[in-house]
């Protein structure tokens, strides 16, 4: 249906532009539009698992013996480029057909550290861990547009500007999560024998889905005309498309050391190792319930199957909006065919 309307409202352009006399020139102009855009609720479920992994950070905080660090921005502003084909109906009315791209990008970085020793009667103890996350993800868009545009004179040189149309949205959702975590456990003692034990692990998750939706666009604006052929103007401009439906891929990969020494033995244990897996589905947005702390926090990811098990909570498929309000600045050149 979505194809169908879109196929239909192409037809009625170029039908609407041949029906034209065949003695008239085509007037034809191109539309080079630049600018960023404010989101309106961060991307939609992009948000909400930005939030839960927040309150999972300041759970870390308020842990005993442990510190935490959190930063990740909330979604807010958006770069887009595109680019039209304008044909003019006449001397207010024209159909563009238009082409662009559009990238929300965040990246996080949060982390904790864990420290505890203690002393008894027989030796001390020393327990540290640091663990970190950091995370790139990147919602972007490629738009294929056809709009209606109408332009009615302010003076000889200011133009108001209107346009609205539809779209047709390439989605592409990428997430790169980086993990690394530090252990070690030490215990010294003049009476019993010195020990030490390290586990070092790194692991990367990288997540990659496609979504291709209908979305819908309109601006109005001011035009000065710099020439005959030329024009430059600023107009304020929105975008609501809603992606929903992702299928993509997602892979894993994990190394990991782990090392014991003791006082007679010296490095008696030190093995690495390697896992490796992948698997391809749906994008999905759950919930997970924490005992220890007592609360859910959410999760995103590509799985062939819904996630499912004892304290997941609230599945299902991810929805990441890119609904703006923007300002753009645009560069017309007008020529006859």
């Amino acid at each position: 249906m979505k194809k169908t309307l879109t196929v239909a409202c192409l037809t009625a352009a170029l039908a609407a532009t041949l029906a034209a006399p065949a003695a008239a020139a085509v007037k034809l102009s191109i539309r080079l539009n630049g600018g960023a855009a404010w989101l309106l609720d961060g991307a939609g479920d992009l948000e909400r698992f930005r939030k839960g992994e927040n309150a999972l950070a300041d759970d870390w905080a308020g842990d005993d013996f442990r510190t935490a660090s959190f930063s990740w921005k909330k979604l807010s502003t958006i770069p887009e480029l595109s680019g039209e084909l304008i044909i003019h109906l006449g001397p207010r009315l024209g159909i563009g057909i238009g082409v662009g791209y559009l990238e929300a990008r965040a990246k996080a970085d949060y982390a904790t550290a864990y420290s505890q020793s203690w002393s008894l009667a027989w030796g001390n103890f020393l327990e540290t861990e640091d663990y970190a996350i950091k995370r790139d993800l990147r919602a972007s868009a490629i738009p294929v547009t056809l709009s209606l545009h109408y332009a009615t004179p302010l003076s000889s040189r200011l133009n108001l500007t209107a346009q609205a149309g539809i779209g047709y949205y390439f989605g592409r959702l990428k997430h790169v999560c980086d993990v690394t975590d530090a252990y070690f456990y030490g215990y010294e003692s003049e009476d019993f024998f010195d020990q030490k034990a390290y586990y070092d692990e790194t692991a990367r998750t990288a997540d990659e889905a496609t979504c291709n939706t209908l979305g819908f666009q309109g601006g109005l604006g001011l035009e000065m005309l710099l020439g005959r052929s030329l024009s430059l103007g600023f107009e304020l401009y929105g975008r609501f498309v809603n992606f929903s439906g992702f299928k993509g891929d997602s892979a894993y990969e994990a190394t990991s050391r782990e090392r014991f020494w003791h006082e007679t033995l010296g490095w008696w244990f030190d093995e690495t190792s390697t896992t490796a897996s992948g698997e391809t589905g749906d994008l999905y947005y759950w919930d997970w319930h924490s005992d220890y702390y007592g609360r859910d926090y959410a999760a995103l990811g590509v799985r062939a199957t819904a996630p499912a098990g004892a304290g997941i909570l609230s599945v299902r498929r991810a929805e990441v909006n890119l609904n703006r309000i923007g300002l753009l600045v645009t560069l017309r050149f007008r020529f006859d065919l």
